[in-house]
């Protein structure tokens, strides 16, 4: 186990990164110098190790655990790498949110690390929160400014947290290209991949990785519960969404901010019309390959006409299917090609993971609420842990319907999103300030309270 761990340390170099005041910042201060690691992930001997790896360094090296307390969930932030405009009350209701989420669950953030895009947002969010830890997983090769970050960075063997070196990090957005992008200030942080890999081409090559580091620190932590939250985001974005829903993680899709979410919005609201329709066209696409199936080996001829037969009715599928992505002709261009389309499917066989967020009519509508619910929909999570986490979250609703299931001898689950918690905010969007731990201490009591006299030790 040591030589084994040895290996893997040889592949990765830590530092501190300290965001100096030339970074330009919109809000919030800058946070205390970012720990970062570079994992050298050429070498296909180590990969499927170093994620393992990387949770034991952010709890056993960095003690993240240590600083921020334990997470009671990992939401992991996904979508636009390139610079978008979210309208204002979006804007409003994804910061605002996000921070009520991380607040309630003691949630630790992952994101893509680098100041542009969904990530830039998120560190906006982040700004006045420094009590939220925020975890970039970016490409090593796209990093701007990434040779100072080389200078300082020294094997981790051996090496004491107060014996890193610190890189003086002065890049901001502003020398963001299509090449690379700054690092992100308000991540507290940073695990840098390098596949060997950098330039336009390369964007995205470090998605699997990030994911299996994610994957690591829950299992790690004895199956801590993940939620994917989808912001804008191009056909990448879709690949980071069927990984999820294919690991039976829960998905939060913020709708209204268009690209790869509003797609996916657009694919799983069907009008029952719609629905069958595209059912009827589903059964003769499988009656067409069956076919082909059956006269494979009666002559070329049949095999021939069984075989346009076939692409016919994936024609008509695919056209259906275009046909749901109204929201702009961007969107059908974008995500509408066969291979996307595809993606979309993957994702519409696994709808009951994914939650679905717009803004309502009068602009009340909470995310924090949707990522909560979110969690719920985990098909193999077990009850008592569910219950669990409605104590720390002090989600009266979840734990109500939770016991009465446990009084009534085990009655199914209720459909997703009838567990959104209920908890009044205060003037200013937030919650409370209670601590988890004193909000689980209430709630465990007040939960003894509720529940039946029979069901009482």
């Amino acid at each position: 186990a040591d030589s084994e761990q040895a290996e893997l340390d040889a592949q990765i170099r830590v530092c501190n990164v300290r965001f100096t005041a030339n970074v330009v910042r919109s809000s919030g201060e800058l946070r205390e110098p970012a720990k970062c690691a570079v994992v050298n992930v050429r070498d296909p001997r180590h990969a499927d190790k170093l994620p393992g790896r990387l949770a034991e360094i952010l709890d056993n090296e960095w003690q993240v655990d240590e600083y921020f307390g334990k997470p009671t969930i990992i939401i992991s932030v996904t979508g636009g790498a390139q610079d978008f405009k979210m309208l204002p009350r979006l804007q409003r209701v994804f910061r605002e949110g996000l921070v009520r989420a991380a607040q309630i669950t003691n949630a630790w953030v992952f994101t893509g690390g680098s100041a542009t895009g969904v990530m830039k947002h998120v560190g906006d969010a982040l700004a006045a929160y420094p009590d939220i830890p925020c975890i970039g997983v970016a490409l090593y090769g796209n990093v701007v400014g990434r040779e100072v970050v080389d200078r300082a960075a020294r094997p981790i063997a051996g090496r004491e947290v107060d014996q890193y070196h610190t890189a003086d990090y002065v890049h901001s957005e502003e020398a963001n290209s299509a090449d690379g992008a700054a690092l992100e200030a308000r991540h507290t942080h940073m695990i840098l991949v390098d596949n060997g890999e950098a330039g336009r081409g390369a964007w995205g090559g470090e998605v699997p990785f990030r994911a299996a580091v994610e994957k690591a620190y829950c299992e790690h932590e004895g199956e801590l519960p993940a939620v994917l939250l989808v912001v804008q985001g191009g056909p990448n974005t879709l690949r980071t969404v069927v990984h999820a829903v294919q690991n039976a993680t829960p998905v939060v899709v913020v709708a209204g901010s268009l690209g790869a979410a509003s797609a996916i919005r657009d694919f799983l609201s069907r009008a029952p019309a719609e629905a069958e329709a595209i059912a009827r066209a589903e059964q003769r696409l499988r009656e067409a390959k069956a076919e082909a199936r059956r006269v494979a080996h009666q002559g070329k001829r049949q095999l021939r006409a069984a075989k346009q037969e076939v692409e016919k009715a994936k024609e008509a599928l695919l056209a259906l299917e275009q046909a749901l992505l109204r929201t702009s002709p961007e969107i059908r261009g974008n995500f509408g090609r066969p291979a996307v389309v595809e993606q979309l499917r993957i994702i519409r066989r696994h709808a009951a993971l994914v939650e679905l967020f717009e803004l309502d009519k009068d602009f009340t509508a909470d995310i924090s609420l949707s990522i909560l619910s979110a969690v719920a929909r985990h098909p193999t999570m077990p009850e008592d842990k569910l219950l669990e986490l409605a104590i720390v979250w002090d989600n009266e609703a979840m734990i109500e319907r939770i016991l009465a299931r446990r009084a009534d001898g085990g009655a199914p689950r209720p459909a997703p999103g009838a567990d959104r918690p209920s908890r009044r905010l205060d003037s200013k969007g937030l919650l409370s300030g209670e601590s988890p731990r004193r909000l689980a201490s209430r709630s465990s009591l007040q939960l003894v309270r509720d529940q039946p006299s029979s069901m009482r030790a």
